[in-house]
């Protein structure tokens, strides 16, 4: 059977059409969909932005909270200062005048005793709650349940501390021991320590020495289990005498 051409041509039309609307429908949803999603990709940009400057704003915060405080605790800590363990917490005292410090300190030992060897030529001042005992070739200082030495040697060479000690101990007498500056201070005098050079040694010279202006006496305390705070308020009160 022959088909019109006409006819023919009218059946490719119809199915045609159908084709392109369905060609035509998926190009519109594949533009919607590009549309969409490069409106979801701006919107996650945007956002991500201003989690990175909200992140950045706390930091920056959180940075100059730190910096305060830091700061404070530097001021906190300058203001209190260095206090020596050996001082006495008066005389660090920056804000009381020295002259006052110095007038107080008179008043307080107003009172004292006076203790003075006649045979090694020396005095000093101590309180009512010590007592001083002559012990024969050394004074004996009791305070506070503590006992502490003075006992002075003659330094014939008139020659420093230093060259002293090692002169006048022998190499065994003094092995172990370090000679160098004290916290304790007797009276006006240059005053050293001899210490063992480690906490595993000893010393067999142990003590704290003074040497006289003319350099002819050397004076050697041992404190014991006193402070040098509180020996020093009795120690600042020695002085060799004629």
């Amino acid at each position: 059977m022959k088909i019109d051409k006409q006819a023919f041509f009218v059946l490719f039309l119809l199915l045609l059409i159908p084709l392109f609307g369905w060609w035509l429908w998926k190009e519109l949803a594949s533009g919607e969909n590009s549309d969409l999603a490069k409106k979801l990709s701006e919107r996650q940009m945007a956002e991500e932005s201003n989690r990175a400057r909200n992140n950045l704003v706390s930091s920056q915060a959180q940075a100059q909270t730190q910096t305060q405080a830091q700061a404070q605790n530097s001021q906190m800590q300058n203001s209190v200062g260095d206090v020596s363990p050996d001082a006495n917490s008066a005389e660090n005292n920056s804000d009381v005048d020295p002259a006052i410090k110095n007038e107080e300190a008179s008043d307080e030992k107003a009172d004292w005793k006076t203790y003075k060897s006649e045979k090694d030529k020396f005095e000093f001042k101590y309180p009512d709650g010590a007592s001083v005992t002559d012990g024969g070739n050394f004074t004996a200082v009791s305070q506070n349940g503590k006992v502490w030495r003075i006992r002075v040697y003659d330094n014939k060479d008139k020659a420093d501390l230093q060259a002293w000690f090692d002169g006048y101990f022998s190499e065994k007498e003094r092995k172990n021991c370090s000679f160098g500056d004290s916290a304790v201070k007797i009276g006006t005098y240059e005053t050293k320590y001899a210490n063992p050079n480690s906490g595993e040694t000893a010393c067999g010279q142990d003590g704290y020495y003074a040497v006289n202006s003319e350099k002819t006496k050397v004076a050697k305390i041992k404190i014991g289990g006193e402070t040098a705070e509180n020996a020093n308020k009795i120690l600042e009160t020695f002085k060799f005498v004629d």
